[in-house]
């Protein structure tokens, strides 16, 4: 396969018993590049509209999933990427419903409640929560919507987000509460049943989310017209996004930085940006905000963060008026000595030179006493486009590797760690029968290809 090799500097770990050198070297056949995608979506409810929809995640090929009659009123949306499903919240009927990813299989999962607002389904847990503002109530069920239970009796709840690992359940507030120090958000820890105010003397609560990688909580004030956020305590509130219309539902992704939003655009505020309609902006403020796709009265987003392809990549990394040049494969956008090809090989971002990340991506350690190396780095899951290739020696002059016609077995095979984010951490190490000397180097090498 022709390729272009890029390699970046080499690094040097010594050892007691041997030295371990890596380097990675990239390559890229440009044929890959118009790479069908088959993740990577946006997905939204239409309350004027009546629709649940999705598009790629730069507001293009916009799909309608399910139509409503007149009468639905819908409200909050949540995707199940593992399970194929998407929940929705419909206050028109007062029932949480499913539907597969391309709309078929409708099912009504929970009747009878008061106003579901919105809806989450934890793949951790398997269970599905949501918020029923106007029946006081935050409640959970299994995904099929049985052995459902309610888990606390708040005032008014609106919309939530759950810290799972941690076990806590924050939501805001409906009602305008515009005094200074009246809390507004909320949250409660679901072991012990302890509820704690986190944030206080806002106006309406929207969209309220949780970034765990930068430990901060996010929301939609849609009466101050913006997106602000703080710490999980609430100190260092601060506003992130500003000059909007009427912010409601709101995701987060976090790996890529972005914040996206709907706008339902019924405060018409003169010179706001984004009214009527899904947005997105980076999630730490001050840039370009982007209007995606003009709705009806868009109220709720969630993302499909599957990556699988280089166009994929693309659409989620960079804005759409990224100019064509820096998006491309052997493009360094941000000047870290890393081209995109690799910032997408080893799932860091391509415009904030190793911000956030380990420098290098990518570790080499001791392995069985330090006698051996093993090789560990941080890559999108399944995708479909890209050869990883570990590769070693002895002299620095010939390269050996699995499957290179020798019959050697030179490495183990990966050992693949889920993590979140739709990502995975990979280790692989140097076969015991190959230990020669004092000395053994170790490089990856990535290569973008026509599959997929």
């Amino acid at each position: 396969m022709p390729s272009l090799p890029l390699p970046l500097p080499m690094f040097t770990t010594a050892r007691p018993a041997v030295a371990l050198q890596w380097a990675i070297f990239a390559g890229v056949s440009l044929a890959a590049l118009a790479c069908p995608g088959h993740g990577a979506k946006l997905y939204w409810t239409d309350r004027g509209a009546g629709k649940v929809q999705r598009s790629n995640l730069d507001g293009s090929e916009v799909e309608t999933l399910v139509a409503f009659p007149a009468g639905s009123n819908l409200r909050g949306i949540s995707v199940d990427i593992a399970g194929g499903r998407i929940y929705f919240a419909d206050n028109g009927s007062h029932k949480i419903l499913r539907v597969d990813l391309d709309g078929g299989n409708q099912e009504e999962l929970v009747s009878g409640l008061g106003f579901p607002a919105d809806v989450l389904f934890d793949a951790a847990s398997q269970k599905l929560y949501w918020c029923d503002q106007a029946g006081d109530r935050l409640q959970r069920a299994n995904a099929d919507g049985s052995e459902l239970e309610t888990l606390h009796e708040p005032n008014a709840p609106y919309f939530l987000d759950l810290d799972s690992e941690n076990q806590r359940l924050y939501w805001g507030l409906f009602t305008a509460t515009p005094a200074r120090n009246q809390p507004n958000i909320f949250r409660i820890d679901l072991p012990s049943g302890g509820e704690a105010p986190v944030v206080s003397g806002l106006h309406q609560v929207r969209g309220v989310k949780l970034d765990l990688l930068d430990a901060r909580l996010y929301w939609c004030d849609r009466e101050a017209h913006k997106i602000q956020r703080a710490r999980l305590d609430g100190s260092e509130m601060e506003d992130v996004i500003t000059g909007l219309d009427t912010p409601h539902g709101m995701v987060l992704d976090p790996l890529a930085r972005m914040t996206y939003w709907a706008d339902t655009g019924t405060n018409n505020v003169i010179g706001s940006t984004g009214g009527g309609a899904v947005n997105r902006s980076d999630m730490d403020g001050g840039k370009l905000i982007e209007v995606l796709i003009d709705l009806s009265q868009p109220w709720d987003v969630d993302l499909d963060l599957r990556t699988r392809s280089y166009a994929e990549w693309r659409t989620r990394f960079f804005l759409r008026d990224t100019p064509d040049q820096l998006q491309e494969a052997t493009t360094d956008a941000d000047d870290d000595e890393r081209n995109n090809l690799l910032e997408y090989a080893l799932a860091t971002h391509p415009m904030r030179s190793r911000e956030r990340r380990d420098p290098f991506a990518v570790s080499l350690r001791p392995a069985n006493g330090g006698r051996f190396g093993a090789l560990e780095f941080t890559r999108f899951q399944q995708t479909e486009d890209l050869e990883y290739r570990v590769e070693v020696s002895f002299d620095l002059n010939r390269w050996h590797h699995n499957g290179d016609g020798s019959g050697q077995v030179y490495t183990s095979d990966p050992e693949a760690t889920p993590l979140s984010q739709g990502l995975e951490n990979v280790r692989i190490q140097t076969a015991s029968a190959i230990a020669q000397g004092d000395q053994l180097y170790m490089r990856l090498r990535v290569v973008l290809t026509t599959s997929g």
